[in-house]
């Protein structure tokens, strides 16, 4: 995680609190590895700046983390008005939806579904309507190309893309 401690990190950490989304990562208590707020973090970065990756995960987040901090309070509610309707979009899916192979969370399939939902409504500055059909969350799962792309370089500029188009393809709101 990064060194930029800002107003925008103290919306993450509220956010974290979230009863769905404990649901989803797993666990009723903060992860003492802070793999939920980098989930979160990584989520938003992804969202707001994921034109600007280049393989570098943690320079990303590093840059992303920077920029933040001049956030206005405004933003920083709007961000955190916009993940509560990302939350309630996901009603309709079971509490290990976001869940992977292995059974536990999975912070590439979180991210690319967080991305597919939220960046239209981002990118006009309104909130996510409708529910995820779990349909569609069941045929990224299973999508050939998404899997290849998680399974080994998960960073890379490829793979990260690769992932982002195929949720956004894949993945429907009804």
């Amino acid at each position: 995680m990064s060194l930029y401690h800002s107003k925008f990190y103290d919306m993450l950490s509220e956010a974290n609190t979230r009863e769905k989304w404990r649901e989803f990562f797993g666990s009723a208590e903060p992860d003492l590895h802070v793999r939920d707020l980098e989930s979160l973090l990584r989520g938003f970065a992804m969202l707001i700046k994921g034109d600007e990756y280049g393989s570098s995960m943690m320079r990303f987040l590093n840059g992303f983390s920077k920029d933040a901090k001049h956030y206005s309070p405004q933003k920083i509610l709007y961000l955190e008005s916009l993940f509560d309707s990302f939350l309630n979009s996901c009603s309709e899916l079971k509490s290990d939806a976001f869940h992977g192979g292995q059974k536990r969370f999975s912070i590439t399939l979180f991210e690319s579904v967080f991305v597919a939902i939220c960046s239209e409504p981002y990118a006009n500055d309104m909130l996510v309507t409708g529910y995820i059909d779990p349909k569609s969350l069941n045929q990224l799962r299973a999508d050939q190309q998404f899997l290849d792309a998680t399974e080994r370089g998960t960073t890379s500029k490829p793979n990260v893309s690769t992932r982002l188009q195929r949720a956004k393809e894949i993945i429907q709101i009804r």
